[in-house]
């Protein structure tokens, strides 16, 4: 069962990771110190993001890409939840 389990989070974050381009969208002010879906108090300088179906915990690499610089974000919530 653990080797099936790594299996889905290594296929899972590559996936993620073979992205081209998304859209974006962030957290209001309003949301600092709030219950986040997976349970995790966000923090507007903490390194976290929210996907409607990635699992908590997984890791994905944001770029800018004008000038492909990145960071590497965690899935602590469900969303995003905007219009188009």
């Amino acid at each position: 069962m653990r080797i099936y389990l790594v299996s889905i989070f290594i296929l899972v974050t590559t996936l993620a990771f073979s992205q081209k381009s998304v859209k974006a969208s962030y957290y209001h002010s309003k949301f600092e110190g709030r219950t986040t879906s997976s349970g995790s108090i966000y923090r507007a300088d903490s390194l976290t993001c929210a996907h409607k179906t990635l699992p908590f915990g997984t890791r994905l690499k944001v770029e800018n890409p004008d000038n492909n610089s990145f960071v590497i974000v965690e899935v602590t919530d469900r969303g995003p939840f905007i219009r188009g």
